[in-house]
């Protein structure tokens, strides 16, 4: 909740911004989704059982990562 009430603050998103998260407890619990809710945010997680809902955006993320971050190779 602080992490993204942070985010809110710095980054002032749209109304209709979508947040990409892992089907984690902290993603699903009632306050973070009011909270998505009350600024217009849609969370984008995986359905049970289908880990290819997000795989284009973890492979997006992923890649990103590698080339902006980390400078390893």
């Amino acid at each position: 909740m602080d992490a993204l009430q942070m985010a809110i603050a710095w980054r002032k998103p749209l109304v209709g911004l979508l947040h990409h998260a892992n089907r984690g407890s902290q993603y699903a619990c009632a306050d973070y989704r009011a909270l998505l809710d009350q600024r217009g945010i849609t969370c984008s997680r995986s359905r049970k059982g289908d880990c290819g809902d997000n795989a284009v955006a973890e492979r997006f993320f992923a890649r990103l990562k590698k080339e902006m971050v980390d400078d390893s190779d």
